[in-house]
């Protein structure tokens, strides 16, 4: 293979490795690819030769990705609530067995009733369409916040949950503020859309107490050994995917440490990796 230096990574975050291999482009449509430079320049990702990380070479500009409501909207902008409706049905009503989201509630629930929790209050990062939350009502009692940047979803959520104990805001991690301490903080298919997700994590540390645990659900690095150059993983908008050495280590530079990590296979084919963490 050509060795190709990337033109924006200086070094892995993971490891502060400077040799990088399996560097490809990503060739299918890219449904981030949302701006006429991103659409004219494939999305070109390297694998650092030591822990694994896969980095897209790419600059930081991942909220006008995400809070321009381009990402969530219908192809007939007029449309885009009844399309998130229509959407979250369709989510909420898959099986067991055949949905991502019910698998994920299912580690949840199985990892928080092991720590004997009196009361639940969670902070969910990236809530989206609000599935996690809607279907994890559905099997506990808990208090929440719902962070979700993107306007469309912004008022799905609320419309969602008016009468449950869920609040909604649409503010980034950085401009958010609460009172309270939450006891979970889930970031379900988020961190692989941070830049910059050592400094994220560290601005997640302000919500919780020595108790609190993070819930951190990611694209695995196994998409590009079983799935290839063009598995859903990469794209635009996924500046890192993940092995679990990678994981380990950017959360232990944000002051965490590991108490269960695993990976999995979901329902929909996507190649996962899932894990839970606490202050060291």
């Amino acid at each position: 293979m050509e060795h190709i230096k990337p033109e924006n990574i200086t070094e892995c975050i993971s490891c502060s490795n400077s040799n990088f291999n399996n560097n490809f482009i990503v060739t299918r449509k890219d449904k981030f690819a949302v701006t006429k430079k991103r659409k004219l320049k494939p999305a070109h990702y390297f694998e650092c030769s030591n822990c694994g990380l896969f980095t897209l070479d790419d600059s930081s500009d991942y909220e006008k990705v995400y809070s321009d409501g381009g990402y969530y909207e219908s192809e007939n902008k007029n449309d885009t609530l009844s399309f998130l409706e229509k959407r979250f049905n369709y989510v909420i009503n898959l099986k067991q067995g055949k949905s991502d989201n019910k698998e994920r509630v299912k580690r949840f629930i199985n990892f928080s009733n092991s720590k004997a929790l009196e009361e639940l209050n969670i902070l969910d990062v990236g809530a989206g369409m609000g599935v996690f939350f809607y279907e994890l009502l559905r099997d506990i009692k808990f208090k929440g916040v719902a962070l979700e940047i993107d306007p469309n979803c912004n008022l799905h959520l609320k419309k969602k949950f008016k009468n449950f104990p869920i609040s909604v805001s649409n503010k980034s991690i950085e401009k958010f503020s609460s009172i309270n301490k939450f006891n979970f903080i889930t970031i379900n298919r988020v961190l692989e859309h941070i830049f910059d997700p050592i400094t994220f994590l560290i601005e997640l540390k302000k919500f919780m107490s020595k108790s609190s645990f993070i819930y951190v659900e990611v694209p695995d690095s196994d998409s590009y050994y079983k799935g290839g150059s063009n598995d859903e993983a990469f794209g635009y908008g996924h500046y890192h995917v993940y092995s679990p050495e990678a994981l380990i280590n950017i959360f232990n530079f944000a002051g965490f440490k590991v108490e269960e990590i695993k990976k999995c296979i979901e329902p929909s084919k996507k190649y996962t990796l899932f894990g839970f963490f606490k202050f060291k």
